[in-house]
């Protein structure tokens, strides 16, 4: 039987919660719950760069901490190892793939987290239909909550509220201030 799109996502979702610790309370392990931090997926990453020189692959490039966290500055990571190296370091890719889940459910939970307080706050200052975000994280503004004589009502909140982005506006369907146009 083939589960209807959204009861798949729901199911993947617990699954995804339930292996990145998420789940803790009495009678669970003593495992910590808490995500994977930047710095202790990029200490994995390094792992893997290191073992994947010692095992056939001497000019592998080590990850780069950008701003949305650490990545590879190649686009294939782990994937571009030859299957060899990726045999012999199955361990510590497998660990960074873990601490990296963990870190970026954590991220993904933090940026909703952020942008429900931006609509919040955009609400508090003069925009009561300002939406939440959808659930791609962007926003649907309808243009009679910003334009006509609320555009200068519109200009103070995002001003006021954009320090809840620390990531800015850009792709989140916010229009620019006397433009119309989103960011």
């Amino acid at each position: 039987m083939r589960l209807p799109t959204r009861r798949a996502y729901a199911m993947m979702l617990l699954v995804v919660i339930a292996l990145s610790g998420c789940g803790g309370g009495a009678g669970h392990s003593s495992q910590s719950t808490t995500a994977a931090t930047g710095t202790q997926v990029m200490d994995q990453m390094l792992a893997v760069a290191q073992c994947a020189r010692r095992h056939g692959v001497p000019n592998w490039p080590d990850p780069v901490m950008g701003p949305l966290g650490p990545s590879w500055p190649n686009d294939g990571g782990v994937s571009g190892l030859p299957p060899a190296t990726q045999q012999a370091c199955k361990t510590v890719i497998g660990q960074m793939e873990q601490d990296g889940l963990q870190y970026h459910l954590g991220e993904i939970v933090r940026g909703r987290q952020m942008t429900l307080e931006f609509a919040r706050c955009m609400r508090s200052h003069g925009l009561p239909s300002w939406p939440d975000p959808d659930a791609q994280g962007t926003f649907q503004v309808d243009p009679a909550t910003v334009g006509g004589g609320k555009a200068a009502t519109y200009a103070a909140a995002l001003q006021a509220c954009q320090k809840d982005l620390p990531f800015g506006t850009s792709g989140l369907g916010i229009p620019q201030p006397g433009t119309g146009a989103h960011a």
